[in-house]
């Protein structure tokens, strides 16, 4: 971007010059803000996700026993919240202090979860997704005829197994199942709508 000043009057000059300056600097700073909003947005959620029901049921409660997590695959959970979780903020409109605030949040940048890649193990050869059986399964059978043995001490959870039983098959607990549009992933960010909602407020109110 470059401007020619025709008329030398250096009054006139000078004040462009600073209008001109002025704006750069309000425009850096908007960049900064948004920037700031999208850090801190990315680090509410996932903590919020972090301090869920179903977090504490995978981190030492019942779907930590259901789903065989060990307590290494346990630690992970937070960086798989990372590498699943895009945030992205933009200003709407021109107005450097009337614009609309947009945050997107996707995950896997619009592509879905690759659920072979994320949230799995190997279980004798086997791939076991737990994330995807959290999140879209439902209720639907994902491991038949076997069923949940509960013992302290035993498998990588240290809290069960699973063993043949004929006839019988293993579906994620109700109160925990997930399906497209309604389970972790969506409703914690419907239970945080509030709180990024006046961290907007909080770093966008301030004054450039």
């Amino acid at each position: 971007m470059s401007f020619r000043i025709i008329n030398k009057d250096s009054t006139i000059e000078e004040r462009i010059k600073k209008a001109i300056n002025r704006v750069i600097y309000e425009k850096d700073l908007l960049n900064n803000k948004l920037e700031k909003l999208r850090d801190e947005c990315k680090s509410l959620i996932v903590n919020e996700f972090l301090r869920s029901e179903t977090f504490f049921a995978l981190a030492n409660g019942i779907l930590k026993a259901e789903f065989g997590l060990s307590d290494e695959a346990v630690g992970q959970i937070p960086e798989l919240l990372h590498e699943i979780l895009t945030v992205e903020v933009s200003l709407v409109g021109s107005a450097l202090k009337n614009g609309l605030v947009s945050i997107t949040i996707d995950f896997v940048d619009n592509e879905g979860i690759d659920f072979s890649k994320h949230g799995v193990y190997y279980s004798n050869d086997y791939l076991i997704p737990w994330l995807l059986w959290l999140l879209v399964m439902e209720e639907r059978d994902v491991v038949p005829n076997y069923k949940l043995y509960l013992k302290e001490g035993r498998g990588r959870s240290e809290l069960a197994i699973m063993i043949k039983a004929s006839g019988q098959s293993y579906s994620v607990e109700g109160y925990f199942a997930g399906r497209p549009g309604d389970n972790w992933i969506t409703r914690t960010l419907r239970d945080s709508k509030s709180k990024i909602t006046e961290l907007i407020k909080g770093i966008m109110d301030k004054p450039l």
